[in-house]
């Protein structure tokens, strides 16, 4: 797959590439190409990340990127639980 995205890719491109998990074998797979400039490496994809990225494609820099994905990372995520009592609406 990697060498098909080598050969066929206009050396003129940016690319920001987003894989779902760190570590994971695509995200690996990408790691090995971080010394080239085009490229641009997120994992941990989730629909608010892509959203914002694609949103913001023709003004993104390396700074504006880190600080999208650093807000999205701590926007994007939460635990959801009932609350410790529940009170009844008479209504309903």
């Amino acid at each position: 797959m990697i060498d098909f995205w080598d050969r066929s890719r206009d050396p003129a491109d940016q690319w920001i590439v987003i894989t779902d998990v760190y570590g994971g074998s695509v995200n690996n797979a990408f790691m090995e190409r971080l010394g080239d400039d085009s490229l641009r490496l997120i994992a941990g994809m989730s629909l608010p990340l892509v959203l914002e990225v694609f949103s913001k494609l023709s003004t993104l820099d390396d700074a504006e990127l880190a600080a999208l994905v650093s807000s999205v990372r701590q926007k994007g995520t939460c635990l959801c639980s009932l609350p410790n009592s529940v009170e009844e609406d008479e209504d309903f």
